[in-house]
């Protein structure tokens, strides 16, 4: 039995890399066709989406261009990673002649779900009768995920005048496809909110998958305010914020980090290991950047300031560092995994944001002080008052802590101030004693991130952004 078991998965990921390779041109150049053979059974799309990839995206360019992260001088001066520097200086070729691994893996990925979704119906059951609609939702959940870290990253910030015709990127939901075109922000937003839709209507999903690698209800309720907040659609978002908060509401209370004999962890997976904040996981990790100077990215003074001094945040995310001029002294994070994935604490805070701009600022700063009890010492926590003239500010710079390096939140939250309130924000590059190196307004399109020039010489349909 084991045998035959073994057999029928190695003839199924077969189909699966020949998919994925016969369709190499579908990211850097063309799409191509397949001929694969499509697996028979259920369990067999099932297998498919028990990958890790799916879990472990990289998005840590999009981090870079933000205003969160510091890169000292020596790894300035020493990286051997040239897209690393031209990110984290918005230039205007990012990859020079290597393929863009953020546009390409995103798209193998979409590649794979497109496959499951398209063949799902026609696959036979061995098992319980409802899990090939349980595959079909977890499928538009991911790929759900995906667009909407693309089209934050490739495209202007959401505005109900010009998303009509903002272009963005390709919109690709099947898995044969030749030269995509690119769609509209709009377009794809509204394909965001389908197929989220979709899974909340499925009755037979439960609110959590059977592990973390299987989103569920809850996944789809906040994956769903999200996209709202983007899209400053503050009524829905918070709608669909409470209905994730419902199903989960708990957080973690950093004190317990530091109790006598505790474990602590190494890393953030064995951390969210712990965590009954996740909602949704998704981890990545970006070794180039580590292995590009054998240094840990640092936070800007900028995110650091935004820190109060006995924020338990700091000093359970980062470490101080001893490695530069002792007046800078930069955090850095503690380990090269990142935390891309939706939690509780978001979910309170993007309810907390609509609040404030329904002008319900003191539930908006309750919200602060729950969530906020968890992060201090009971010695060292101070309420937040209630004064209506900064509750957005507080709630954004709350924001902003709890939800720092995931993956390319920040950059999205500038992208969607700039637009939504003319709150223009400028980004500074300097060197180690604060001599200027470059300097960016979060109104300019630099903050979007280029194409590749592969993919731009190998799909006419795709154009760079102006």
């Amino acid at each position: 039995m084991k045998t035959i078991l073994k057999l029928k998965t190695y003839i199924f990921f077969t189909c699966l890399v020949h998919l994925t390779t016969s369709c190499e041109k579908f990211f850097d150049t063309t799409f191509q066709n397949s001929t694969s053979v499509t697996p028979k059974y259920v369990e067999d799309y099932e297998e498919m989406l028990n990958s890790t990839t799916f879990a472990s995206p990289n998005y840590f360019v999009a981090d870079l261009v933000s205003d969160d992260i510091y890169i000292s001088d020596a790894m300035y001066n020493n990286t051997r990673k040239e897209f690393i520097l031209n990110a984290y200086e918005w230039k205007k070729n990012i990859w020079s002649d290597l393929p863009d691994y953020m546009y390409n893996t995103s798209y193998k990925q979409i590649l794979q779900l497109n496959f499951i979704l398209q063949n799902i119906d026609v696959a036979i059951s061995q098992s319980i009768p409802d899990k090939k609609e349980i595959v079909k939702s977890e499928a538009l959940i991911q790929r759900a995920y995906i667009y909407l870290q693309l089209v934050n990253i490739y495209g202007a910030a959401y505005n109900s005048t010009t998303s009509k015709t903002d272009l963005s990127i390709p919109l690709v939901l099947e898995p044969n496809v030749l030269l995509p075109k690119q769609e509209t922000v709009e377009t794809i937003y509204k394909q965001i909110i389908t197929d989220i839709n979709n899974v909340i209507n499925t009755n037979s999903l439960e609110n959590f998958g059977k592990d973390i690698l299987h989103p569920g209800k809850a996944a789809a309720y906040a994956l769903l305010a999200r996209t709202y907040l983007y899209m400053n659609d503050f009524e829905n978002a918070l709608v669909y914020a409470d209905k994730a908060l419902v199903i989960k509401n708990s957080l973690y209370n950093y004190n317990d980090l530091f109790l006598p004999l505790f474990n602590y962890p190494k890393t953030l997976v064995e951390f969210n290991s712990k965590n009954d904040e996740v909602i949704f996981q998704k981890i990545g990790n970006d070794k180039d950047f580590v292995l590009s100077d054998n240094k840990l990215p640092y936070i800007s003074k900028d995110l650091e300031n935004t820190f109060e001094k006995n924020d338990l945040r700091l000093l359970v995310k980062y470490s101080e560092s001893d490695n530069i001029q002792p007046s800078i002294r930069p955090f850095s994070t503690k380990d090269l995994y990142f935390d891309y994935g939706i939690n509780v604490p978001e979910m309170m805070l993007i309810k907390a944001e609509c609040l404030t701009r329904a002008n319900n600022h003191q539930d908006a700063v309750e919200l602060l002080n729950e969530l906020r009890i968890n992060r201090f010492s009971p010695e060292n926590f101070i309420s937040i008052k209630y004064h209506s003239n900064s509750v957005l500010d507080l709630v954004l710079k709350e924001r902003r802590r709890e939800l720092a390096f995931h993956g390319g939140v920040r950059l999205f939250d500038i992208k969607r101030l700039a637009a939504l309130e003319n709150n223009h924000t400028t980004i500074s590059r300097t060197t180690d004693d604060g001599t200027p190196r470059v300097s960016i307004s979060s109104s300019n399109n630099k903050l979007l991130i280029p194409f590749s020039d592969n993919l731009l010489l190998g799909n006419p349909n795709i154009k760079q952004h102006e």
